[in-house]
């Protein structure tokens, strides 16, 4: 019987996960690690009981999730950056740490509960579209992704779900957050750690239209939250120091961003000529061509249209449908700037 470790978090994909992994006939070993909540689930130990699944809990990563995860992203927000945290906490913790931990338990394998698939060194996207991770995953070390199962890559979330509760498994509902070490929301999060700087909101015209709390609390594209009346649809075009400078969706658009810290599926892969990017995980992947800078830096020229680019973000490469199927990621790195069309 092949062992593997499993990534549980204890919600409904990771219990899916490990049920499928039973069905399919590996020895499942469950490990939680405590990380951006510091926190067990109260209800973990009693599930992994009903799974019939070893349950072993990782205190020591806390401490360096903040050195890491945490650390990182208050450096890049600090920079004026909408960082990707979720990124480089898969990369470097939930399959980074998480193989490493396989190794101590003479696993083959490792699996997580991300709606993803992996294919030898290469990534697909998952059969549920509107589910898929694999945007999040790109930065997983090449030599990692053969030994990686994840098996709600071919199922849906709703089948998921009607998998847990055929089990009689009843799962604690959880309020859902979008950075998991700041449950109670990034302004209350930043503010908490002295980290607001508040300014001014301009137009293009250099117009002050308003004041904000804090600089740090705003993207590229954003609309929320700018409360300011009279003025019609504005959006956040860029951040200037303390200051928001905000104008119409128009001239959010973009002809071409760079990209750097480059990561290809193959070693053995150069850079696409055409391809599809994601350059937000919210947002449809879009056509474009790829020029070379050198090193691990490549220049995208959207060949549609593209809004809103923000560095700090990853852009996810995949294929055109040409030279490579569109549902298979080709690498990914991180936005460094952008060049406005207008």
């Amino acid at each position: 019987m092949t062992r593997i470790v499993l990534g549980m978090s204890g919600g409904v994909d990771s219990t899916a996960a490990a049920i499928l992994l039973k069905e399919q006939g590996y020895e499942v070993t469950a490990v939680y690690m405590v990380l951006g909540h510091g926190s067990v689930p109260e209800h973990l130990e009693a599930l992994t009981r009903k799974l019939d699944v070893p349950l072993h809990i990782m205190h020591g990563t806390l401490e360096d999730f903040r050195k890491t995860v945490i650390s990182r992203f208050m450096r890049d927000t600090s920079k004026g950056l909408t960082p990707n945290p979720c990124v480089y906490c898969n990369s470097y913790f939930k399959f980074g740490v998480m193989w490493s931990t396989a190794r101590r338990f003479d696993a083959d394998l490792m699996a997580t509960g991300h709606y993803a698939r992996f294919d030898g060194h290469w990534i697909r996207r998952a059969r549920d579209r509107r589910k898929d991770q694999s945007y999040f995953l790109w930065g997983v070390r090449n030599d990692v992704r053969p030994r990686i199962v994840t098996p709600l890559g071919d199922i849906t979330r709703q089948e998921a779900e009607e998998l847990v509760r055929s089990r009689g498994i009843e799962i604690p509902q959880r309020p859902s957050v979008d950075v998991c070490f700041a449950p109670d929301g990034m302004a209350k999060y930043l503010k908490s750690n002295g980290k607001l700087t508040p300014g001014r909101i301009r137009d293009v015209d250099d117009r002050v239209l308003g004041h904000h709390d804090g600089v740090e609390l705003f993207t590229i594209g954003q609309r929320k939250g700018l409360s300011i009346g009279g003025v019609g649809r504005i959006f956040v075009l860029k951040k200037q120091g303390a200051d928001v400078i905000v104008g119409p969706r128009e001239s959010l658009r973009v002809k071409s961003m760079d990209v750097s810290d480059v990561i290809w599926s193959s070693s053995l892969m150069a850079p696409p000529r055409r391809c599809l990017v994601q350059y937000r995980y919210r947002t449809p992947p879009v056509l474009c061509r790829i020029q070379w800078l050198g090193g691990n830096s490549v220049r995208v020229f959207f060949e549609e249209e593209a809004y809103a680019v923000a560095p700090g973000q990853a852009a996810v490469f995949y294929g055109d449908g040409t030279d490579f199927p569109n549902d298979l990621q080709l690498g990914g790195g991180w936005i460094v700037s952008s060049d406005y069309l207008q």
